[in-house]
């Protein structure tokens, strides 16, 4: 036989046995597509990110400063200012070029004096707005626009504005050099740490979906390569047409998870935030990463099926499997989880060291002792629960408790599978949660000094930065709309100010057009807010309320995929035992006393999986902090309200999983056997 049609067998009967076969491939693609769908959306968010990291790059200046007086020859001096138009932050770069200076991407030349090039998000913006203009506040007109080279996103409000001193601040100037890098810079910071383990909470899922969805249906295909072997092919011959099997499937599955990563593109871009926030050119990922995946996938699932199939004997009359003894083999996984531990214990012993290093040398540090722990936490709760069920059937006198005990005691593989990614979503999330606190704390909320709170809603609080700052602030009274013009030495951010007062409170007639007029009239050098505005930064503190929401994001998005492989393995196990749970219906034992012997089955392993999970999730984040060098902070309580909701998660998709054994239970299946 050739190769090619050994090969066209090999898929023959992949597809073959009716409509069974046709859901159980079809489950198993399905299950494969997903993870590959979520690991080529890694890859493209790590693209998009990277390509709008480069664009902000390469726009911006540094690291050389001087005085505007003392501008060389030959080069552009900026200024990067924000400034607020109808409630919308906008960032402008103001701009002077000496001679023939460099031009930042997405601008064909510099502005000239009194020239503003604008985003066409700014542009919208300014054409769309009433009332006074933005360009009038820096006596400047739009003449030109930032391409998208220039910007981060789509929707950015950014622009230049040229000019000299009068739209630049006082004091040094940074020389624009085509782009800012900090690669020669030594950050102690635990950037690369914590990307490295948001990558592992991507990964460590996805592959434990991909695994489960290749395990599904195994005794049907028993069977089949039971009756091949009959028909005279010999061990080598069968085992070649496991693994070329299992890579059929893997390669419809990665089919299906490319189809299904365009579909959610095209569908998310369709949404005008989403749409303001990325380039479409950013949301592919890189080719030679993408065609890895794709490539690597189907061989990686292939190679696990060819592995597995050593342990194999096969028959004409069945198959049988050689088992190895767990009592030895949990050693394995002790050892594991205490060379990970061992890592992480040098590392925070040596953390001075090893943040010193630059990027990304703390991170290939740190992720790789956690993923140890990781695997050997998961590979652990398997050998204690399958410890835990002996315990339990020697002790217990309840029959479903007996029946579920020695079902884990004999077979742990298939729960634990089934309970690997709770343990999983426990801890990687447990990091998250630590990570959320750690920005609560260090993050703080603007403080506005109590007074502010007794203005009304018209008066306007303005500051000013210039040399003259109480004639400017007296200077407000002219702006048509403003009532009158108080000034004060008491800051809006609380405490007093010595000397001359830098800060006014004006009285308006609370119309958004003479809010700009003021904003205009400061220009550069000072702001306005109304009073409601500063109270409302007074609650915000983004920078944890950002880190809250990517937590939560990935939590929901690791809860779906665990829930997700919990439904298949749970299912496709009841439906594999069908013939074992007909027997128990031929001599007379109860469906409830079935499904409690399933529940039991899981509910065993779910216990030591939380257990660990929780355990292991307190004592990375201790390590990790102890590695970054900040005051440990443990995510006690929402690791515990993690664990209840994931437990209740698991026994919920157990329990919809129940009805199968209504006809998986039925007596009449035995006379087909």
């Amino acid at each position: 036989m050739t190769a090619f049609r050994f090969i066209g067998l090999g898929v023959s009967v992949a597809i073959a046995g009716g409509r069974t076969s046709l859901a159980r491939v079809g489950l198993m693609a399905v299950g494969i597509g997903l993870g590959v769908a979520l690991l080529i959306g890694s890859l493209t968010l790590d693209h998009a990110t990277q390509a709008r990291n480069a664009r902000e790059a390469g726009r911006t200046p540094g690291p050389s400063y001087v005085l505007l007086k003392h501008q060389p020859d030959d080069s552009t001096a900026m200024a990067v200012g924000n400034t607020v138009f109808h409630g919308r932050l906008v960032q402008l770069i103001s701009v002077r070029s000496r001679g023939l200076g460099p031009v930042p991407p997405g601008l064909q030349r510099l502005p000239a004096r009194g020239e503003l090039f604008v985003s066409p998000a700014l542009a919208r913006l300014i054409d769309t707005s009433s009332g006074p203009s933005l360009p009038q506040r820096f006596q400047a007109r739009v003449r030109g626009s930032v391409s998208a080279e220039g910007l981060t996103r789509p929707g950015e409000l950014f622009g230049y504005v040229g000019g000299g001193r009068e739209v630049f601040p006082p004091g040094p100037v940074a020389l624009y050099s085509g782009g800012w890098t900090q690669s020669s810079a030594t950050p102690r910071s635990g950037t690369p740490i914590v990307l490295g383990l948001v990558l592992l909470a991507f990964l460590f899922p996805i592959v434990l979906l991909v695994l489960t969805a290749t395990r599904l249906s195994t005794a049907s295909r028993e069977k089949r390569l039971a009756a091949i072997r009959l028909a005279g092919a010999t061990s080598r011959q069968v085992r070649l047409l496991i693994a070329i099997e299992a890579g059929t499937v893997a390669v419809l599955g990665s089919l299906a998870g490319l189809l299904l990563f365009a579909l959610v593109r095209e569908t998310a871009l369709r949404v005008p935030q989403f749409a303001e926030d990325w380039f479409p050119s950013d949301l592919w990922p890189n080719p030679v990463a993408a065609l890895a995946v794709l490539a690597v996938i189907p061989l990686l699932i292939a190679m696990v099926a060819l592995v597995g199939s050593r342990r194999i004997v096969v028959s004409p009359l069945g198959l049988v499997r050689k088992t190895r003894r767990t009592r030895r083999r949990g050693i394995v996984w002790l050892y594991i989880t205490v060379f990970g531990i061992a890592i992480l214990s040098l590392a925070a012993a040596q953390h001075e060291w090893v943040m010193r290093r630059p990027s990304p040398f703390p991170g290939l540090v740190v992720v790789p002792g956690a993923a140890c722990v990781l695997i050997g936490v998961v590979g652990s709760a398997g050998w204690i629960s399958w410890l835990t069920a002996g315990a339990v059937a020697d002790r217990t006198r309840s029959v479903a408790l007996q029946l579920g005990a020695r079902r884990l005691q004999s077979d742990p593989g298939s729960a634990n599978r089934v309970v690997a990614g709770v343990a999983t979503l426990v801890i990687l999330v447990g990091l998250g949660q630590a990570v959320v606190l750690s920005e609560k704390r260090d993050t703080q909320p603007t403080y506005v000094a109590p007074w502010v709170s007794t203005l009304p809603a018209s008066a306007v609080i303005a500051d000013d930065f210039s040399r003259h700052q109480a004639a400017e602030l007296r200077s407000l009274g002219v702006v048509p709309g403003v009532q009158s013009v108080r000034l004060t030495s008491r800051p809006a951010e609380g405490g007093v100010t010595a000397g001359q007062p830098h800060e006014a409170v004006l009285s308006t007639d609370g119309t958004v057009a003479t809010l700009e007029r003021i904003r205009n009239h400061l220009s550069w050098h000072g702001y306005a807010f109304p009073p409601d505005h500063l109270l409302r930064e007074s609650q915000q503190i983004g920078a944890y309320l950002t880190v809250l929401r990517v937590v939560e994001t990935l939590a929901a998005i690791l809860l779906l995929v665990t829930a997700a492989s919990l439904l298949i393995a749970t299912v496709d196990s009841v439906i594999e035992r069908r013939r074992t749970l007909a027997m128990l219906g031929a001599i007379g034992a109860r469906r409830s006393t079935v499904r409690s012997s399933i529940l039991a089955q899981v509910a065993i392993p779910l216990a030591v999986a939380l257990t660990l999970g929780v355990a292991a999730a307190l004592a990375l984040s201790a390590l990790i902090f102890a590695i970054i060098g900040e005051p440990q902070l443990l995510p006690i309580k929402p690791l515990l309200q993690l664990g209840a909701m994931c437990g209740a998660l698991t026994l919920g998709v157990t329990a919809c999983a129940l009805p199968w054994t209504r006809t998986s239970s039925r007596a009449e299946l035995l006379h087909g056997e």
